[in-house]
């Protein structure tokens, strides 16, 4: 774990602060499935429509990483891919049960400590805002899965709409995405909740997560990365951009040691 900066870990208290975390990669592990992935994984659809997903991906993942491309272009691109993979969905007759099994079946894991972490959280009262590009369906079922979806979590995410009979009929008001994933979109109900509240802990595993929160909070904000690929090459820019830097799959429990969160 690199400490890049030692800011305000003394002045937490259960009242003060709230966390904004990623899902991908940030409260599941490294070599987890993603949310978007479970559906492939749990092998609910037919080959074409892995054939058509595919294609979707190798048309917009370069968008996506291309630091060239203005962030404007890279929003209208994102969107795009969103809503064409949405489509799919629709082509293919996505269910509620689907989702359910992709949520248990489709290859998440838990990056260690996260139980520990959320009950934590849970007990202090502290909110916890999930900001995800994933599917939100799948991050509330899985957490249910695992026993840890408490009252204070609150999902920001691409949310799937379902019928009585459990069949897909419309997506949620936002689609979420890598370029607009940040805590100045949350709906007022969620404003609410960490209205007063002063710090804020932020987790996530890449650069794109640092937008989460808007940099005229940062110095109240201890950002902590987990930084879970092209470790060699990246661990500069995370260490210039991020408080806390841990690596591969490591524990929650060694950066929430550090933050003292469990004996506050």
């Amino acid at each position: 774990m690199y400490i890049n900066n030692r800011k305000f870990v003394d002045k937490l208290n259960r009242d003060n602060f709230f966390v904004v975390i990623d899902f991908d990669r940030t409260i599941s592990k490294g070599t987890s499935e993603g949310t978007w992935a479970t559906i492939r994984r749990a092998e609910i659809f037919n080959e074409e429509y892995h054939r058509l997903s595919e294609e979707q991906y190798e048309k917009y993942r370069p968008i996506e990483v291309d630091p060239n491309i203005s962030p404007e272009e890279k929003a209208k691109s994102m969107e795009a891919w969103w809503k064409e993979h949405f489509d799919l969905f629709f082509k293919f007759g996505l269910k509620k049960e689907d989702i359910v099994k992709s949520a248990q079946e489709g290859g998440i894991i838990l990056r260690d400590g996260a139980e520990k972490f959320f009950l934590k959280m849970n007990e202090l009262g502290v909110p916890v805002i999930i900001l995800s590009a994933g599917i939100g369906n799948i991050i509330e079922e899985f957490l249910k899965y695992k026993n840890i979806y408490y009252d204070n979590i609150y999902i920001f995410s691409n949310n799937i709409l379902f019928n009585e009979e459990g069949s897909i009929c419309g997506l949620g008001d936002n689609i979420i995405h890598a370029c607009n994933k940040t805590i100045e979109y949350l709906p007022d109900d969620i404003k609410e909740k960490i209205a007063g509240r002063e710090y804020i802990l932020m987790y996530g595993d890449g650069l794109a997560d640092l937008s989460m929160v808007p940099e005229r909070l940062y110095d109240k904000t201890i950002k902590i990365g987990f930084l879970v690929e092209a470790i060699e090459e990246s661990l500069e820019a995370f260490n210039n951009n991020f408080d806390i830097v841990l690596l591969g799959d490591d524990s929650f429990d060694e950066v929430n040691n550090y933050l003292n969160i469990f004996n506050l």
